[in-house]
């Protein structure tokens, strides 16, 4: 019998990702994002993954609010801030 020995975005490659379900990838994903090499290697995994998953980037939008103080006046001044980053999306075909 052959040892399968747990798989992570190091170790996928086009053979073995036809394995995996989505919910895989999406933990491989969240696993990856703590190796200092994940955004060097994005382009790769990304590669390999789009041989078996059809993928599209997804535009997140995040919006944040807060108060502070204005150095000048010492007046409460507010601060909107909006934030656009891509987020790679899985779609199993």
């Amino acid at each position: 019998m052959k040892d399968k020995k747990a798989l992570t975005l190091k170790t996928l490659n086009k053979s073995n990702v036809w394995e995996l379900q989505e919910n895989d990838i999406f933990r491989l994903w969240e696993a990856g994002e703590k190796d200092a090499d994940l955004k060097d290697n994005i382009r790769h995994y990304n590669d390999i993954i789009k041989s078996a998953f059809e993928m599209e980037e997804v535009l997140l939008v995040v919006s944040v609010f807060a108060s502070c103080v204005n150095v000048a006046s010492a007046a409460p001044t507010s601060l909107n801030l909006t934030v656009i980053f891509p987020v790679p999306a899985v779609i199993l075909t």
